[in-house]
């Protein structure tokens, strides 16, 4: 299975970080990369996904958060009961390079993009620390555009880059 391309911030009104709600009957997207960090909480569903070269089933409560061009789906089991259920998840996605260049204004960026570059295995977030990343995710995709929702992205990458509660997935 070879993954395809996918543009997730070209066209966007702001172009170093977008939030965005799925609830749909099933998660229904192709295998894909995007040059977006990608942090994904599943809030209802459950099935099988793969990042990188990691196969493995998802449930609900699960917080990932995917690097740079890392190949990922996630799919849904196909039985008759989970049909009638709705894929829920919330996702945030970060451009690094801008992300990096943008903060490089005010501090060394350099935590936060030693992170970035981790992130490219794939990481699974748990404890506390998924708790609290959790709750700010979905403070930040319920937020309006504006200087709230740009102080919950700082948080949330604060929160990251400061804790040892995850697990790499792909080698």
């Amino acid at each position: 299975m070879k993954p395809v391309f996918a543009k997730i911030l070209e066209g966007s009104e702001i172009k170093t970080f977008a939030t965005k709600e799925v609830n749909r009957p099933v998660f229904s997207t192709e295998f894909h990369f995007h040059s977006a960090c990608q942090m994904t909480y599943i809030v209802q569903s459950e099935g099988k996904r793969i990042i990188g070269d990691n196969v493995d089933r998802f449930l609900p409560d699960e917080l990932t958060f995917i690097g740079s061009d890392l190949p990922h789906v996630w799919h849904n089991d196909q039985n008759s009961d989970l049909l009638e259920e709705e894929a829920k998840s919330l996702a945030l996605y970060i451009e690094p390079s801008l992300t990096i260049e943008t903060l490089g204004q005010f501090f060394n960026p350099h935590k936060i993009e030693s992170f970035f570059n981790l992130s490219k295995r794939g990481l699974i977030f748990y404890g506390k620390t998924k708790r609290e990343l959790k709750s700010k995710l979905l403070d930040i995709v319920r937020t309006a555009y504006g200087p709230q929702k740009t102080i919950l992205l700082l948080e949330i990458l604060d929160t990251m880059v400061n804790t040892d509660e995850f697990e790499c997935i792909s080698s």
